[in-house]
C-alpha cells in the first residue's frame, strides 16, 4: 500500500473552518490541517495510535455559512507531536458529493 502521506493534500485555508468532531457531535477532536478524498491530517491534542479508529464528523463552514456535517469512519495512519494522519475507511455514499465539494473549498476551487 502506498504511503497515503504522499498524496496530495490540500491546505486549508485560514478563512475556512474545518473541524472534526466525535460520533455525537459534541466533542471536538481537533482542526483539520489538509484533506484530501482519501484522508486528512488534523491538529490535535488527543493522541491517537496507528490502527486506531474513529468514527465522527467533519464540521465546516466558509464565511458565514450554515456549518455542515460529513459523517465518516477514519483509521489512524500515523501520529507525530499534535498532527495524526488519517485515512477515510467509510463515508455514506451521500456524503460523497460534500466531501468532493469542502476538499475543492479548501483548494480554493470551490
Amino acid at each position: 500500500m502506498a504511503d497515503l502521506r504522499s498524496i496530495f493534500r490540500r491546505n486549508v485555508p485560514d478563512s475556512y473552518s474545518i473541524r472534526v468532531m466525535g460520533e455525537g457531535g459534541d466533542e471536538v477532536i481537533g482542526q483539520v490541517v489538509d484533506i484530501n478524498q482519501k484522508g486528512f491530517r488534523l491538529g490535535t491534542g488527543r493522541k491517537f495510535k496507528p490502527g486506531e479508529m474513529l468514527r465522527g464528523m467533519i464540521e465546516y463552514s466558509a464565511d458565514s455559512a450554515m456549518p455542515r456535517r460529513i459523517q465518516f469512519t477514519t483509521q489512524c495512519i500515523w501520529s507525530e507531536g499534535k498532527e495524526t494522519g488519517f485515512s477515510i475507511k467509510e463515508i455514506p455514499i451521500a456524503e460523497e458529493a460534500a466531501l468532493d465539494k469542502l476538499v475543492d473549498l479548501a483548494s480554493g476551487l470551490g
